[in-house]
């Protein structure tokens, strides 16, 4: 019995003295820069490193933060853009976020007379919490941190979005960016070939762009001559590697046709969208549904972030391109889509749309139709869906 007895109180013994496994604990959060210049008279898109240091591992599997506060001139505003890194044990990490402040806020803080300053916090927390903080400062557009606050895509013989062309017609884009501050644009021009569109477009480079920019102003990018000799669709876009943007890049999208192909006929006023249902669930993978519009070159699906507050998306005063400048500031933020052919009348959600919604979100889904000029020709009423 002496031995048994002997034997459990080494057991608690051992259990009493064993290190307990290390809890997770954001230690710090750092800005890097902590401070940035804004032009006074437009919007500035800034690129922030988040370098959070830690010490234990995560109990949610990583370093999260759910949004962000931006103060301007007393004006507050929150920035519903979720942001999480994984972790391994107690490493620090670093996490890039590009924020756009818009033009509109900027205005309102001259025009109040304040003080031209404004703070952007998060908290991070991976089971501990801990905030950081950047700094602003308003200036003139010569003194403003390098960035771009506005990018528009077009066709550069017709002025288009969306066009559709004969087999080995010529053709290119032209991009046109708006900037602040002095700093070096990186940027390249890609194409998606039929064989990889629509829904799972592999983008190859058909040039780089290098260009010393200075103060506060525009600059406009000529592409290389688009490829049009194998009918289908393809898409074109400019990637910014330098600056950061904080908006989606805009696209481009034509279609090439084979000799003697027939003109589209006229087009109906709306779309009807049949799956899925109003207030529906939607999954990875869900079909979407709709009406077919005789004049669509190309649908175009999109989900937009709900308007619940005036100031709650600072993209949508920006007009970067061909997605928002579609939707109506009631309308709100884009913030995912895709593109399919005029001839589809239903389409998967792609898993890499699917990657950019939120879980508990609800969104407002549209299908617009774009002709060969360009126009959107039809759309459907914005139906509210939402993702678990």
């Amino acid at each position: 019995m002496r031995t048994i007895y002997r034997a459990f109180i080494a057991v608690m013994l051992a259990g009493w003295l064993m290190p307990a496994p290390a809890m997770a604990a954001v230690t710090g959060v750092a800005a890097s820069p902590d401070r940035f210049s804004l032009a006074m008279n437009q919007a500035t898109a800034v690129t922030i490193s988040w370098r959070i240091q830690r010490a234990g591992a995560s109990t949610i599997g990583g370093v999260s933060s759910t949004s962000g506060t931006l103060v301007i001139a007393g004006t507050t505003v929150t920035i519903n853009r979720a942001l999480f890194r994984p972790t391994i044990a107690g490493e620090s990490v670093v996490i890039v976020e590009t924020l756009v402040i818009p033009r509109s806020l900027l205005v309102r803080a001259i025009k109040s007379g304040g003080a031209l300053t404004g703070t952007y916090v998060r908290v991070f927390t991976d089971g501990a919490t801990a905030t950081g903080a950047v700094n602003f400062d308003i200036t003139t557009g010569g003194g403003a941190s390098f960035g771009i606050s506005r990018l528009t895509l077009k066709f550069l013989d017709d002025d288009s979005r969306a066009t559709v062309r004969a087999t080995d017609s010529r053709l290119r884009a032209v991009a046109r960016i708006r900037f602040t501050g002095t700093g070096l644009l990186q940027a390249a021009w890609q194409i998606a070939t039929p064989t990889s569109t629509p829904g799972n477009e592999i983008f190859r480079p058909l040039r780089l762009e290098r260009r010393q920019l200075t103060g506060n102003g525009e600059v406009e990018l000529i592409s290389p001559p688009l490829p049009t000799s194998i009918d289908g669709q393809y898409l074109v876009a400019l990637e910014v590697e330098d600056p950061g943007l904080g908006f989606e890049t805009p696209r481009l999208i034509y279609t090439i046709l084979p000799p003697g192909a027939p003109l589209v006929e006229s087009a109906p006023q709306s779309i009807l969208v049949a799956a899925p249902a109003p207030e529906g669930a939607l999954q990875p993978g869900a079909k979407i549904v709709w009406s077919a519009s005789p004049s669509a070159a190309v649908y175009r699906i999109v989900l937009i972030d709900p308007p619940f507050e005036p100031l709650a998306a600072p993209q949508a005063d920006l007009q970067y391109g061909a997605a928002v400048a579609d939707v109506s500031p009631a309308e709100g933020r884009i913030v995912t889509g895709f593109y399919m052919p005029g001839t589809a009348t239903e389409a998967a959600l792609p898993a890499l749309v699917a990657s950019r919604l939120s879980s508990g979100q609800r969104y407002l889904l549209q299908i617009q139709a774009i002709d060969g000029s360009g126009t959107t020709v039809a759309e459907s009423r914005p139906q509210e869906v939402y993702w678990p």
